[in-house]
């Protein structure tokens, strides 16, 4: 199944398509970490520790609870389904970013450092985007330009400017299609080594 594709299978399995996705770029190198980090593709050309995609261990149930109590609000159903399977993402060489519970800035270990997803409580609190509304959250981002993937209270994505929450770049129904639709259409992107063969594209039409 195209992780495109709508699934037949129990809701929740959903982010674990992605995932397996993301598992066909294993054989450029694949690294499982004591905390149950995957680091997925290595890419040298990138830098001498670069991995194409890096996916961190899930939240805990104390965890999702912690991380709503510092956020001061509930998390999105679909981004609590994302977050039981894997804690944030970052794929194709950080194109795109799921934010998630940064658990520790400790870089003594560079692997494991690199594993830790980018904390979603800055860009909600001391970074968030001007006009961003009470029942809004960001989500998520695309290195490329800076902008910003926000869920409403009714579920839907957008994609707006890196300071600006009302404008509308693009907009999906769900956070779980905007993050599979688009691990999709970016896999079309790159090649099995890793390189990106159409850059100019790399952002959402």
């Amino acid at each position: 199944m195209n992780v495109g594709e709508q699934s037949t299978m129990n809701s929740t399995e959903w982010p674990h398509e992605v995932m397996s996705y993301l598992d066909r770029w294993k054989a450029i190198g694949f690294v499982a970490l004591p905390d149950g980090a995957k680091l997925i593709g290595h890419v040298p050309h990138v830098a001498k520790l670069a991995y194409l995609h890096r996916v961190p261990p899930p939240l805990t149930d104390i965890e999702l609870t912690q991380l709503e109590s510092r956020l001061g609000k509930f998390l999105p159903v679909q981004l609590v389904e994302f977050y039981k399977c894997a804690d944030g993402l970052s794929a194709f060489s950080d194109t795109l970013n799921v934010y998630g519970l940064r658990r520790s800035y400790q870089r003594s270990d560079l692997l494991a450092a690199s594993a830790q997803p980018y904390d979603i409580g800055a860009p909600n609190s001391t970074e968030r985007p001007s006009g961003l509304r009470f029942g809004e959250m960001v989500v998520g981002g695309y290195r490329e330009d800076g902008s910003k993937i926000l869920v409403d209270e009714g579920g839907a994505a957008y994609r707006c400017e890196r300071g600006n929450a009302l404008s509308r770049l693009n907009t999906w129904p769900s956070f779980q299609k905007w993050i599979t639709s688009e691990i999709h259409r970016l896999g079309e992107l790159f090649d099995e080594t890793g390189h990106c063969l159409r850059p100019q594209q790399i952002l959402p039409a």
